[in-house]
């Protein structure tokens, strides 16, 4: 107990002057379902969550730790009301004995803002230990709240993302002031892609959204976020690609969607942003329609790069999108 109590100052310490420093490289966010612009820094992954609002993942994978940022109600809640009377009872009924300590109301600084809040330690299921802060921005016509969870060894980075996107967020259409030049912001087009977990950049030429997934690599989403026109990027070890179609791509496919898998389409070495690459398309039903997907292929420098492009087939917009944004991510994919 004396150690969490020790570890709770800390964080709070480190809540109260984030540093922000100068050569960090941001990214900008655009969240246009609730009108605001942010930042993070280069390289994460967002995506819109409609429970959630904002989520950026500041560590691996889609889970914790993260930063979700949602506008909410106009200025003038009562927020000892709201953390005493409506979210503390939440957490405690729960997490129950896994609820370790909750820090009273307080108003932290970071930079020119005050926000109130309040912090929550607790044990994950797997017994390690968590933190989560909810707090509020109310310097704008609407409130903004933002809660951050993380693990104890993930405190600086959480921290950090936290301090870069109360910095820089600003209502939709006052800015990207304060983000760096060169930077575009998400929603518009060209948006250059940044993937340090697979090692490259790229850039699309339609307005896209992007999400890791540590099983499926960097999905580059089109339209709304988990459904297609998207393209999903993986690079592996040097492959034998005809083997790879024939011996894995399409069992898996007829595995998975057996009758309704409709066509396996032999595309044989096609053309795709100015790159030659071995393709295959597959045509199959999905929630009373058919999604169409092109899967190709190249071997580059060593490595195997694989890209998908999903359409729902007859939706002659979104096929556009889809190979649009393909051929301009491939053609300006680079290693790192």
């Amino acid at each position: 107990m004396r150690r969490l109590a020790a570890a709770l100052a800390l964080l709070m310490g480190v809540m109260v002057a984030p540093a922000l420093s100068e050569a960090t490289a941001y990214q900008a966010i655009s969240c246009p379902r609730q009108g605001f612009v942010t930042a993070c820094k280069a390289g994460l992954c967002w995506r819109w969550d409609d429970v959630n609002g904002l989520v950026i993942h500041t560590g691996q994978g889609s889970g914790a730790p993260c930063l979700m940022i949602r506008v909410t109600g106009s200025g003038g809640t009562d927020f000892s009301g709201y953390f005493d009377g409506i979210l503390t009872p939440q957490i405690r009924s729960l997490l129950g004995d896994r609820l370790l300590a909750v820090s009273p109301l307080d108003t932290y600084a970071l930079g020119d803002a005050a926000l109130p809040g309040a912090m929550y330690a607790f044990l994950d299921e797997a017994g390690r230990r968590q933190a989560l802060f909810r707090l509020f921005d109310t310097r704008w016509p609407l409130n903004v709240c933002y809660t951050l969870r993380y693990d104890e060894a993930d405190a600086d980075a959480a921290l950090e993302t936290l301090g870069i996107a109360v910095a820089h967020f600003r209502p939709e259409g006052a800015l990207t002031e304060g983000v760096p030049e060169g930077d575009t912001p998400f929603g518009e087009a060209p948006c250059r892609i940044e993937c340090p977990r697979l090692g490259f950049t790229a850039v699309c030429d339609v307005a896209c959204e992007t999400h890791w997934d540590p099983n499926d690599g960097l999905y580059v989403y089109l339209g709304d976020w988990g459904r297609p026109p998207y393209v999903l990027i993986w690079v592996a070890g040097e492959t034998d690609i005809p083997a790879f179609f024939r011996d894995a791509v399409t069992p898996a496919m007829a595995g998975r969607y057996g009758d309704d898998l409709l066509d396996v389409i032999d595309c044989g070495n096609i053309t795709i942003g100015g790159r030659v690459m071995t393709g295959y398309g597959y045509r199959y039903r999905s929630e009373g329609g058919v999604v169409y997907m092109l899967r190709v292929l190249e071997n580059r420098d060593g490595r195997s790069v694989s890209f998908i492009m999903k359409y729902p087939e007859g939706d002659e917009a979104a096929r556009e999108r889809g190979m649009t944004a393909l051929s301009s991510i491939a053609d300006s994919f680079q290693r790192e």
